[in-house]
């Protein structure tokens, strides 16, 4: 077993530990743990394989990870105090204040269900949302869009290497733009699956800082294992943190099946890799949509292909028209002319979709 599957190994078996003794009370869990680890010696010894000290470090991990659930939690309010004194909250209120400057800014420029959809997209605020605008996504399959990820982090990065790479080096911008990342995640509430991103593209920006290869596999579980550290409690009971992983996970491990059965042509206006890209993550997060909601959208599928292609540009306009706020208005609001173009064509398939999944289903 090479090191990176051990780690990754360990991690998993970490996080198994943890996931139970958020469900089980300790004297319950260390029971099942040991059971479970004499079954599997048991299964290895039928199987005639040598029982390396390998294995024992994974079941070890297992119980590292109920031992710390259970600390974490006896030390909580403690660890909380850590972010409760005036310095972070003073951080936090400017970081508050400078993200409403940016929502008024696209809110000068935008008819008010554009700008709140916009908002969403780029900030994940969806406080602006109608009742009925919520209904539509949630029918239409596409809620997601408005749950930060990788597009918001990738936003940030490329702009930053953009406006700064002519004057300073990519080795030199590392650490502005790790602490422009962890601001945006402070900013915008460090939702599960901003913070996922925001881990992996710090693990790539590290590997690209330091020479080394990036292994995603290792890097989604890296993540993973310190958001456990962070709260134990998100494995079992934070469904965004369930579903921004198993969405990844598709991507890692179905989307490249996929792409050996149909082809890795993108297809016209890249219909095909959006369709293959949508359905390996849907097909991950199938059992926890059902879990969770008890409802599937058979048309999110068709949706998301309309949808994706249009989804980048128009959330680098957003960071655009909230940036050209603070200098000026003409600027943004030729912008805004514009990404209300996309934002209106979006609007209309979520719409489109959410009546169709009415008049099926």
């Amino acid at each position: 077993m090479t090191p990176d599957v051990l780690f990754f190994w360990s991690a998993i078996a970490f996080m198994i530990g943890a996931g139970l003794a958020s469900f089980l009370p300790l004297i319950l869990v260390l029971p099942l743990a040991m059971l479970g680890a004499a079954i599997f010696i048991f299964w290895l010894v039928l199987k005639k394989q040598i029982i390396s000290w390998q294995y024992f470090i994974i079941l070890f991990f297992i119980l590292a990870g109920v031992f710390y659930n259970s600390l974490y939690f006896k030390y909580e309010k403690k660890f909380s105090e850590i972010f409760n004194n005036s310095l972070f909250i003073g951080i936090s209120n400017g970081l508050q204040n400078f993200k409403s400057k940016v929502e008024n800014n696209i809110e000068k420029v935008l008819d008010s269900q554009k700008a709140a959809f916009l908002n969403g997209l780029i900030l994940g605020d969806r406080q602006n949302f109608s009742k009925e605008f919520r209904d539509d996504l949630n029918k239409s399959g596409t809620t997601h869009l408005v749950a930060l990820s990788g597009y918001n982090i990738a936003i940030i990065i490329l702009a930053l290497n953009g406006f700064f790479g002519s004057f300073f080096s990519r080795r030199f911008l590392f650490v502005p733009i790790v602490f422009a990342i962890i601001a945006f995640v402070a900013m915008t509430g460090a939702a599960s699956s901003v913070v996922r991103a925001a881990i992996m593209a710090g693990l790539i920006l590290l590997a690209e800082r330091t020479d080394r290869l990036y292994n995603t596999r290792n890097a989604i579980i890296a993540a993973a294992l310190l958001m456990t550290l962070a709260n134990p409690r998100v494995i079992a009971f934070d469904w965004g943190f369930q579903l921004s992983f198993a969405a990844v996970l598709g991507l890692i491990y179905i989307r490249p099946w996929l792409l050996k059965i149909f082809g890795k042509e993108a297809g016209f206006l890249a219909w095909k890799e959006n369709l293959l890209t949508t359905t390996s993550a849907q097909i991950a997060v199938l059992p926890l949509l059902i879990w969770h909601f008890g409802y599937f959208s058979p048309f999110s599928l068709i949706a998301n292909v309309l949808i994706l292609e249009a989804v980048p540009l128009t959330m680098f306009m957003g960071f655009l028209i909230g940036a050209l706020g603070f200098f000026s208005y003409s600027l943004s609001l030729i912008a805004g002319w514009f990404v209300s173009l996309l934002l209106g064509y979006e609007i209309f398939v979520i719409k489109l979709f959410a009546n169709l999944s009415l008049l099926f289903f």
